[in-house]
């Protein structure tokens, strides 16, 4: 396995602590510039404006998308809705841009997440 042998080489050069993508396939290509672009009191009423003002000048070719604990809060029926919403919107914005949400890894969120996903 070549790929391992030039992965451990890279690692020899590379920062720790920072973001890895890690799995099967190739489908992830996070070889460019990492922004991050979070912070806390960002809700499901303000996302889509915050998106329009701090990330969409970058025209991320990859979105890493964090579903906070602030969707949780919603009633469970507004919470697929205002996602979907959100969803829409950065889509609206920039057509090519791929979303790769990350979860909490809460129960509730990661089911209702599948549901908007079907």
């Amino acid at each position: 396995m070549d790929i391992v042998n030039e992965y451990k080489k890279l690692n020899s050069i590379a920062t720790q602590q920072g973001v890895v993508v890690f799995g099967e396939g190739n489908d992830v290509n996070i070889d460019c510039a990492v922004y991050n672009r979070s912070f806390p009191y960002v809700s499901p009423d303000n996302a889509a404006e915050l998106y329009d003002k701090i990330v969409k000048p970058l025209n991320p070719d990859t979105l890493l998308l964090h579903v906070s604990a602030e969707y949780v809060k919603l009633p469970s029926e507004e919470f697929p809705k205002k996602y979907a919403e959100l969803l829409r919107h950065i889509k609206s914005v920039n057509k090519r841009c791929r979303v790769i949400v990350i979860s909490n890894g809460s129960k509730t969120i990661d089911e209702t997440l599948k549901n908007v996903a079907e």
